[in-house]
């Protein structure tokens, strides 16, 4: 048998209906899958069974979710045991919404921007899923979590996520995310839960100027006054002589005075 060529997976020499059988299922429980295919109604009629398996494949890893996610069937249970056709589950139902959206932004929506090389930009499931089943971006869910169930909770929901996904791409850890949050509660007053996600990233980013500000901010809104000068002295330090930095520091540190003892 000839070695294919240099750089060259030995997947290119399949056909494509077969490389994307043997990477949908190892080779030992190909048989398992149904023969035919049933209920087809997005994909054409004659998508082979190979290929449709290939582009389920592609979906789960998008969303980052299994089979039973959309079909009908039970996690650990044999593949042989799943009803494919059976339209029973809502998830299936705005799988192929989801599948008419994307045809409709790369056939019709793409086709009128100026996009450059032209066909080379397309809209696929993971663009927006990113290996999550909802696609929902970190800052909302954590604005909504401090929302509904206060500040703690958002912080101990961004640790959970964190934890369980920080090596993957489905959502933003990045300084912005937390800031962002952080200023939308603070600008809807709930002060308390912005105070409590700008603590969490002075945790991961000790010092960052932009969350220290903020902070500053949030605290003498929130009446603590102890809190905010604490927060400009520590800015002051990593920008020393700045002076819109002293002047507040000093407006701070009379009003405090000012105030009667606790």
């Amino acid at each position: 048998m000839r070695r294919p060529a240099r750089g060259h997976s030995w997947l290119h020499t399949l056909p494509a209906a077969a490389l994307a059988t043997a990477l949908a299922v190892p080779a030992a429980t190909a048989q398992q899958w149904p023969p035919e295919i049933k209920n087809l109604q997005h994909f054409a009629a004659d998508t082979e069974v190979g290929e449709l398996i290939g582009t389920m494949r592609d979906f789960a890893f998008a969303l980052g979710v299994r089979c039973q996610y959309c079909h009908v069937g039970e996690e650990g249970q044999p593949i042989a045991t799943f009803d494919f056709a059976s339209d029973q589950k809502e998830t299936k139902r705005k799988a192929r919404i989801m599948l008419s959206m994307v045809e409709r932004i790369n056939g019709e929506l793409l086709a009128g921007l100026d996009v450059e090389p032209a066909g080379r930009l397309r809209v696929e499931c993971v663009t927006c899923h990113r290996g999550a089943a909802r696609p929902e971006q970190l800052a909302d869910i954590l604005v909504r979590v401090a929302s509904e169930e206060g500040g703690e909770a958002a912080v101990a929901r961004y640790r959970e996520l964190r934890e369980e996904h920080l090596e993957g791409q489905a959502y933003d850890f990045g300084e912005s995310t937390l800031m962002r949050a952080a200023e939308r509660l603070a600008r809807s007053d709930r002060l308390d839960a912005a105070a409590e996600l700008l603590g969490l990233e002075l945790e991961l980013n000790p010092g960052s100027s932009w969350a220290l500000m903020t902070l500053a901010a949030v605290e003498e809104r929130r009446g603590e006054l102890a809190a905010a000068i604490a927060a400009l002295e520590q800015l002051e330090a990593a920008n020393p002589g700045n002076p819109q930095i002293g002047q507040k520091l000093e407006e701070l540190r009379r009003r405090r005075a000012e105030q009667p003892p606790e």
